[in-house]
């Protein structure tokens, strides 16, 4: 997703979409501790609170400068999943473009409670600005793109 919106290859997205987005260096981190804690058979939700993704977006954009691709309702999503369901019967759609991955987007909510895993594990998950930074900076420079994610806009290299 943040590949194709970097790009401005990404029309659009749901609004109540929300599912947690975390660093994955606290997710490694969380899964070391409940390692290290030797505790077989325990189980611990490691992810961070859910947010929506015009949130994590509206932060993108704050961070790299590449605009908010429109926000629409998620009967969209569902309306485009039951059209490409019956078309890719009958030809093979891009990636992404599936029933399946256009249901995903279809008012989800992932609600999660790591309070377990903060008791017992003591994990601490960075703030989403943070983490969404240092993402975004490793992205575009794998997208051989210019600027800084200070803001800057962006321009594919040639």
């Amino acid at each position: 997703m943040f590949r194709n919106y970097l790009r401005g290859d990404l029309p659009m997205i749901p609004r109540n979409h929300y599912v947690p987005w975390d660093h994955v260096g606290d997710i490694a981190a969380g899964h070391l501790r409940a390692m290290e804690r030797e505790a077989p058979g325990e189980t611990y939700i490691i992810s961070g609170k859910p947010r929506d993704a015009v949130d994590v977006l509206e932060c993108a954009e704050e961070i790299t400068g590449v605009s908010v691709p429109r926000v629409v309702s998620p009967k969209v999503f569902a309306g485009l999943a039951s059209i490409m369901g019956i078309t890719e019967r009958i030809v093979p759609l891009p990636e992404g473009f599936e029933a399946e991955a256009l249901r995903f987007f279809t008012d989800v909510r992932w609600p999660v409670d790591n309070s377990k895993a903060s008791e017992e594990l003591g994990i601490t998950h960075r703030p989403l600005e943070e983490g969404l930074r240092d993402y975004l900076e490793w992205e575009l420079a794998q997208l051989d793109m210019r600027g800084d994610a200070k803001g800057e806009p962006r321009e594919v290299a040639p």
